[in-house]
């Protein structure tokens, strides 16, 4: 069976030589032959390594993965699809980056108008509370008048009584 799988890749081969090399084929249609030749030869080569090859399941399906993305890339290139395929993709997450820059704008925007409330009410609380020291420290002012004035009228009242024998 591998026999058959080896001279199957060699006829390929040759085939691609050929037209490649010596039989003049028109427009398109050479690139055309080319990547059918091309996909034949991957997938016989693809069919030899998973059918007689022993490796681990997982890395079996990463290498199969691995080959087909090749292998796709490499059909649009050949068939000069792959430009269209790389702008549209780009375009694609220049939207997606677009919409997100948008959104943390909005998030930011959002972000600034909470901080700038929180900042506020931090400032109301300040003026109450520095308020609420002007008041106390008008508060000890009037408690320290009185206090004076309540000494004052003590020491006028001994000064008007005679001190001494009566």
């Amino acid at each position: 069976m591998p026999l058959a799988a080896v001279l199957s890749l060699i006829v390929v081969g040759i085939l691609l030589w050929l037209f490649n090399g010596y039989i003049p084929i028109p427009g398109r249609g050479k690139n055309v032959i080319n990547v059918v030749l091309g996909l034949i030869a991957v997938g016989i080569f693809l069919w030899l390594v998973n059918t007689y090859v022993p490796m681990a399941g997982v890395i079996k399906a990463i290498l199969n993965i691995v080959v087909v993305v090749a292998t796709c890339v490499g059909v649009l290139q050949a068939l000069g699809l792959w430009d269209s395929v790389v702008r549209g993709w780009r375009n694609m997450t220049h939207r997606a980056l677009e919409h997100s820059e948008h959104a943390a704008d909005a998030h930011n925007e959002e972000q600034a108008r909470k901080e700038a409330e929180a900042q506020k009410e931090i400032a109301r609380k300040e003026a109450e509370a520095q308020q609420e020291v002007v008041e106390a420290r008008k508060e000890t002012a009037e408690a320290y008048k009185k206090a004076a004035d309540a000494h004052k009228d003590q020491v006028d009242q001994s000064a008007e009584t005679p001190v001494g024998p009566r």
